[in-house]
């Protein structure tokens, strides 16, 4: 519910200039007051499947495929290319993410996976190998590029640590659970270059992964 409010909130400011004042919900940029986005309705089918305690792709690709037919106000480009290429099937969605990424390299690491994962950890708390399995396959169902699947590790992991043990540090035991070291060295050198405000030195690599997540084409999911 958090995360649907404040998508609600955040949505008629989405792209727009920094915010001087405190946001208010209000309607706007075509949303009505309280209305979420994709974000929120992606997250849903995600946390709809993990109701039996247990995700499956194929069931989650079946809600994406489901929402998407239904006329969504919104939908990320990749996102929305991935499922239509599907045509309804939801054993194909995760291989037309891999055909998509294979055609796009370099513009496939949007957020899009990432903005849905919250309730992936929710399934397999305590239990770090199935967490990390089920993010990365619900990721590489409409982002196949590794650094969208890492993200989601990352972020499922500290979503553990914060249910589990009440920390909101958990974010470095994600990193350290990547089993890529040069992802584990970007990773960590992108955490450190955030939390000197874009200040302190970072690797080559890490620029160039922090740049494949943060293109204006990445913006669009």
């Amino acid at each position: 519910m958090g995360t649907a409010a404040a998508d609600a909130l955040g949505a008629p400011y989405e792209f727009g200039p920094p915010l001087t004042d405190r946001p208010v919900m209000h309607a706007g940029k075509g949303w009505e007051l309280g209305e979420w986005t994709d974000d929120t309705s992606m997250a849903l089918a995600v946390a709809t499947a993990s109701a039996a305690g247990r995700l499956d792709p194929t069931e989650i690709a079946a809600n994406f495929i489901s929402w998407i037919d239904s006329g969504p106000k919104n939908v990320g480009i990749q996102s929305g290319r991935v499922l239509r290429a599907a045509a309804g099937d939801p054993a194909r969605v995760a291989a037309e993410a891999a055909s998509y990424f294979a055609a796009n390299p370099r513009n496939s690491a949007g957020n899009g996976s990432l903005m849905r994962s919250a309730s992936v950890a929710l399934s397999y708390l305590g239990d770090d190998a199935a967490i990390m399995r089920a993010a990365r396959e619900e990721s590489e169902l409409t982002h196949a590029d590794p650094v969208a699947a890492q993200a989601c590790i990352i972020w499922s992991i500290a979503i553990d640590r914060a249910v589990r043990e009440g920390r909101l540090d958990g974010v470095r035991e994600g990193v350290a659970a990547l089993e890529d070291d040069d992802a584990r060295k970007d990773w960590g050198s992108l955490l450190d270059w955030n939390r000197v405000t874009l200040v302190g030195q970072s690797s080559s690599a890490s620029l160039k992964r922090f740049s494949r997540m943060n293109t204006p084409a990445q913006s669009s999911r």
